[in-house]
């Protein structure tokens, strides 16, 4: 996601851990989506809430459309893909912020779509930590055999603003992981006390690919075919 902050930066380290010897990611087709409307795209509900939680005189409702945007990345973008480059069925969702609430979202409610799942500083405050409550009503009902996540946090806080996402985050990390791991989903989550959520992005991508595809790591192991 946001493939025109990232793109670049994302295939150095794909290329990189590609051809390392400690590092079992396999050569990857890197993808880059462009958002015309990130509200619109990569939030799970339509909400006017604010980042601190309140709604205000005159706030009008935005977003919603994460599900019909999933469906335009696994029903018409990965087809078009498949049909042009060599693929071996394996596949890798990342973002940050919004997109990465979106990762996650696709991840609880759409767990087959992809195999390995990176979320960077997701934007758990939406609609008033709406993602939490949704992973508490659904997460015992899902199977994530065979799927990994990296979720990386930003905590060095804006003293600009105030913010709902940090004692989310606390609870995301301490409740919904366990129970995520507890429905065979290989988690692996980190803080980064020095990053702020505007600097978190590219430290999170490149130690989530690090981190997952480290050869001594327990977990998926990859064929060396792109991915």
């Amino acid at each position: 996601m946001d493939g025109d902050s990232f793109f670049h930066s994302v295939v150095g380290f794909t290329r990189l851990f590609s051809t390392s010897k400690v590092s079992s990611l396999p050569p990857c087709i890197v993808v880059a989506v462009l958002n015309t409307n990130r509200t619109r795209d990569l939030t799970p509900t339509c909400s006017a809430a604010r980042r601190d939680g309140t709604v205000r005189p005159g706030d009008k409702p935005e977003g919603g459309g994460a599900g019909q945007f999933c469906r335009f990345l696994t029903e018409e973008l990965r087809p078009a893909v498949e049909q042009n480059l060599p693929v071996n069925g394996q596949h890798l969702l990342a973002g940050h912020s919004y997109a990465g609430l979106f990762t996650l979202h696709v991840l609880l409610n759409y767990p087959g779509a992809f195999d390995t799942y990176i979320a960077i500083d997701p934007s758990l405050w939406w609609d008033k930590g709406y993602f939490q409550k949704q992973v508490e009503r659904q997460v015992d009902k899902v199977d994530f055999s065979g799927k990994q996540l990296y979720v990386a946090f930003a905590t060095q806080p804006r003293p600009d603003r105030k913010l709902i996402h940090f004692p989310l985050t606390d609870d995301f990390i301490g409740s919904a992981v366990p129970r995520m791991e507890k429905r065979h989903l290989r988690v692996v989550s980190k803080k980064f006390p020095e990053e702020t959520h505007g600097t978190v992005a590219l430290p999170g991508f490149y130690d989530g690919l690090k981190t997952l595809f480290f050869r001594s790591a327990v977990g998926i192991s990859l064929p060396n075919k792109p991915l």
